[in-house]
């Protein structure tokens, strides 16, 4: 019976903190999408404001948000996997604080509408990571990345349009092969792109590599004011097949 106690009491000591590391990573909270509200607002989300603890998830749609200006405190993670955020009532200026927070965003979009007072049609990147996998953003004014943040585009095919670029800020835009989408900022052209990614946000990289006016070619193509990654060889050669194929099936048609 003793040795029965014991064991009790071992099984006991070594499942709490198993049982309390399990009931600490279900913690989060679901923004509530409803048209019309604050983004940064308690009210806004099923389980309080996001925080380095207790992680956003964004899936539902909403439009009319007023201005995210939300300091959630540093640390924190909001992942919108589905649905499309309007801020039509101003601007989007979610940032990280002296901390710092990182935006994941794999589906659904953001759009910044509107002009006026409250940065209104402006999307900023403010100390934060904001990850793009898929989905979009569109910003009707101006697009910035300041205060070191970083627009990070990773695998997958999501994009970024916007009618302007706010020049002299601190942050970098980072690059991956897999990488499929673009980003139309209007008032770019090649040689503003260039001197963006290498210079006015040094510290930028593809695939790891800073990105320099040596190697900013060999990376990218410019088409207008949209810029995208240069095709990988694979697609060169599936192309040059798909038109070999097209050409051996006329020339069959034919005999």
């Amino acid at each position: 019976m003793k040795n029965l106690r014991n064991l009790k009491k071992l099984l006991f000591v070594c499942s709490a903190p198993v049982a309390l590391t399990f009931t600490a990573a279900q913690a989060q909270t679901t923004f509530l999408g409803t048209d019309g509200s604050d983004f940064d607002s308690a009210s806004a989300w099923d389980n309080n404001l996001v925080s380095s603890s207790n992680p956003g998830i964004v899936n539902t749609s909403a439009n009319s948000l007023n201005r995210a200006t939300a300091n959630f405190g540093g640390g924190w993670t909001i992942n919108h996997t589905a649905g499309d955020l309007d801020f039509s009532v101003g601007g989007w200026n979610v940032n990280g604080g002296s901390v710092g927070g990182t935006y994941n965003l794999s589906g659904g979009s953001i759009s910044v509408t509107g002009s006026g007072n409250n940065d209104r049609g402006n999307f900023l990147v403010n100390n934060i990571d904001f990850n793009i996998s898929g989905g979009a953003v569109s910003s009707e004014l101006t697009f910035r990345i300041t205060n070191n943040g970083s627009l990070n585009f990773l695998a997958g095919s999501g994009s970024v349009t916007s009618a302007a670029w706010k020049q002299n800020q601190t942050g970098t835009m980072n690059f991956v092969s897999g990488w499929t989408g673009f980003i139309n900022i209007a008032t770019e052209d090649e040689a503003k792109w260039r001197t963006m990614l290498a210079t006015t946000l040094a510290g930028s990289t593809f695939d790891g590599v800073d990105i320099t006016e040596a190697n900013f070619d060999d990376n990218f193509v410019v088409t207008g004011s949209t810029l995208t990654l240069v095709p990988e060889p694979g697609t060169y050669t599936l192309i040059g097949g798909m038109l070999a194929l097209g050409y051996v099936m006329v020339r069959r048609r034919r005999a």
